[in-house]
């Protein structure tokens, strides 16, 4: 499936879901998810893949008052969103298995990004990160992920990074993998 741009919880008001269990579903501009005041979204990937150049949780950048939005990511589910996922603060992420990858996630406005399984690859992380039972994995390798805010990990998470190099984020030379 294939779409330009997609709403899932009305543009004024209404609710909305959306639930993917296999398959590829692209769309080529923006994912918004409980974009407007009132209105309320949800998209639960368990497994197959979703693609979208941008994808608003709670909000849009043109309107003020704001809705709510849901991104749930577990099983095989694999979310590949190639510049931003921004979240207001009724915008929730709940990733607990499959992949959720991502030029830059925003969650500076007060959202609720949970992370309690699977593998999170960012580029740019702004706002704070906790990761738990899970893994953080910057870029493509060798990749850089930057984070402006606190990063944590519990004991059973895995920061998995690439150490070597003279050029950050050019050259490697071995895996570390701890916890």
């Amino acid at each position: 499936m294939s779409t330009e741009q997609e709403f899932i919880g009305g543009l004024w008001g209404g609710g909305g879901a959306f639930t993917q269990s296999g398959g590829t579903h692209t769309i080529t501009n923006d994912l918004n998810i409980g974009e407007a005041a009132g209105s309320s979204g949800t998209y639960t990937l368990s497994s197959g893949t979703l693609r979208a150049s941008n994808s608003y949780l709670g909000g849009i950048p043109s309107l003020c008052f704001r809705g709510s939005g849901t991104l749930n990511i577990s099983e095989d589910g694999d979310a590949m969103l190639s510049v931003v996922l921004k979240l207001w603060d009724a915008g929730v992420v709940n990733l607990s298995g499959g992949m959720l990858k991502a030029a830059t996630i925003d969650n500076t406005n007060g959202g609720s990004f949970n992370v309690t399984g699977g593998t999170l690859a960012v580029d740019t992380f702004l706002g704070d990160l906790s990761v738990s039972d899970a893994m953080l994995a910057p870029g493509d390798s060798p990749g850089v992920t930057s984070i402006t805010g606190d990063y944590s990990q519990d004991i059973d998470s895995i920061l998995q990074i690439e150490i070597g190099g003279l050029l950050a984020g050019s050259e490697r030379s071995w895996t570390f993998r701890g916890r």
